[in-house]
């Protein structure tokens, strides 16, 4: 079975938390840091939490890709920027006039893609306005 990996964004704090775990009921959590009695665990009350799946990709400089990230893409006459998303039909960016699947522009073997993170739909929106 495929290793998910998540993130999480903090309505109430204002902020990301990584390091996210799902357990069999639904309940998240957060591995904090190492103390001298080992890994702590925290639970996180659903209601203020907003969860992303990484896509297992990455962006042109190695960065992994996260559901919700804002990604732009430019081949020089081709350009588009817009927001991840992960769906039952595959992973792909909507922007404000289309929606690309991630196959026409990353590498299956290398999992790596020609896109660029330039932020995410909570510490960012303003991006897509630009478009």
């Amino acid at each position: 079975m495929k290793n998910l990996k998540f993130r999480a964004w903090d309505k109430r704090r204002k902020d990301f938390r990584n390091d996210i775990f799902v357990d069999t009921n639904g309940n998240l959590y957060q591995f904090s840091k190492n103390t001298e009695y080992g890994q702590a665990i925290t639970y996180l009350d659903n209601k203020h939490i907003v969860l992303m799946q990484s896509t297992g990709l990455k962006d042109k400089y190695g960065v992994e890709i996260f559901e919700g990230d804002i990604v732009q893409y430019s081949d020089g006459e081709y350009s588009f920027t817009g927001v991840v998303e992960n769906s039952v039909f595959g992973i792909y960016v909507e922007s404000k006039y289309d929606n690309y699947n991630f196959e026409d522009f990353s590498d299956e073997n290398t999992r790596k893609s020609d896109v660029t993170i330039i932020g995410n739909i909570y510490e960012n929106k303003g991006l897509l306005d630009n478009e």
